[in-house]
């Protein structure tokens, strides 16, 4: 068998294929079997970029994915061949080249989400076919990221990809691609443990429901009725089990924190603070900028009638709060009233005479997307008359624009 070679025009080094780059066969040479595995075995990406065939470009991209060499054109030119595809509509030839990409390729932590972001960069592009982007991308991006889940909090684009993916709920009717786009999302979502995502999954699951009421609500008078009921209620499961596993994980550290304040009441009364009735505050969601630092931390509010507020800043002297930021570094955050380490890491802040312990985001230049962070409350000597332990756990995200 003998395969035609490109006339020269194309030049491999270009990160986009051009047309004119496509040869002919009346114009070209020709290649045998034989050599043509020896081009592939020398460099698959090479003769993937060089020889304009399906079937060859396919077994190219297989070869790369088999060796698990890294090929260092690779990287470079994967958007421009990306784009080109998705263009050309080629949804085969678009998935296998992503998958190796993200997959196959030499990746750390780090260089997976930054292969992930620059390929969402590609998937943004408005020229190109919605329908087919979400199939390709969910399919790949969502395998890759749950993978290594780290990725989810540490690349940019990916949010607002997953809102895009959640979009077809809000059809009245949708095909089962567009389903498993849905699902492929949701999933991704709880494996994170983003319960910032519960007010979104809970409109969407309002309007679903709104959407296909007729379908939910109708008795089954025969077997085209049954089939459209339990249809709209399969997925309507999914999205409920989706926003009941997050709601336990909610409901987890509000349970943690319950019992935090009813032992540090209980400690208050101890030393003699009757009723103390300490309300803390829970972290919020923030924003944050270069321009806007974010201050996010706890603040305890004084308890009632509480003559002698010194007594109640010896009784928050046992606690040590600790930041730990998925996608945050520690060089990233600074605490206001410093105190000590910790064997978890992260950074570990104190009550200050305020009844507040509180971070500050700094030099957040480049930070995009968002970021979930946890500050782990540790009882730190036998003030709270409990060993050194933690005593909770609380979530909070901040949103880098």
């Amino acid at each position: 068998m003998s395969l035609p070679l490109p006339n020269g025009k194309y030049n491999p080094g270009l990160t986009r294929p051009k047309e004119d780059s496509v040869p002919t066969e009346d114009r070209l040479p020709t290649i045998s079997e034989k050599d043509m595995r020896e081009m592939m075995r020398q460099d698959p990406f090479i003769t993937f970029a060089q020889v304009p065939i399906a079937e060859v470009r396919m077994n190219c991209l297989k070869v790369i994915g088999d060796t698990g060499r890294c090929f260092p054109k690779l990287a470079e030119q994967a958007p421009g061949w990306l784009e080109f595809f998705l263009e050309q509509e080629d949804i085969q030839l678009a998935s296998k080249l992503l998958n190796v990409w993200l997959y196959h390729y030499c990746h750390t932590k780090e260089s997976l989400a930054s292969a992930v972001n620059s390929a969402l960069a590609v998937a943004a592009d408005p020229k190109l076919a919605r329908d087919i982007v979400r199939e390709v991308f969910s399919r790949e991006v969502c395998s890759q990221v749950s993978r290594e889940i780290s990725a989810y909090w540490n690349t940019p684009r990916l949010h607002p990809f997953l809102e895009a993916c959640l979009i077809p709920v809000l059809s009245r009717s949708f095909y089962d691609k567009e389903k498993s786009v849905v699902r492929r999302a949701l999933n991704v979502i709880c494996e994170a443990g983003d319960t910032s995502m519960l007010p979104r999954l809970a409109a969407l699951h309002a309007s679903y429901c709104e959407l296909h009421k007729k379908e939910l609500d109708a008795s089954a008078r025969n077997t085209f009725a049954l089939s459209q009921k339990i249809g709209a209620k399969v997925f309507e499961m999914v999205i409920v089990e989706c926003i009941d596993y997050l709601v336990g994980l909610r409901k987890q550290e509000i349970e943690q924190w319950r019992v935090f304040k009813n032992l540090l009441n209980a400690s208050a009364r101890n030393i003699g603070i009757p009723h103390p009735k300490l309300r803390p505050k829970y972290p919020s969601p923030q924003q944050a900028n270069s321009a806007n630092p974010a201050t996010v931390g706890l603040a305890i509010c004084e308890a009632e009638e509480v003559k002698d507020k010194n007594r109640l800043i010896n009784l928050l002297g046992g606690l040590t709060v600790t930041l730990i930021g998925d996608g945050i570094k520690d060089s990233q955050v600074y605490a206001l009233t410093p105190a000590g380490t910790t064997e978890v890491g992260g950074i570990v802040g104190r009550f200050d005479q305020n009844l507040e312990c509180l971070f500050r985001l700094e030099g957040l230049e480049g930070m995009e997307g968002k970021k979930r962070y946890r500050l782990l409350v540790h009882a730190t000597k036998p003030v709270l008359e409990i060993r050194p332990t933690l005593l909770c756990t609380l979530t909070g995200y901040v949103n880098f624009a």
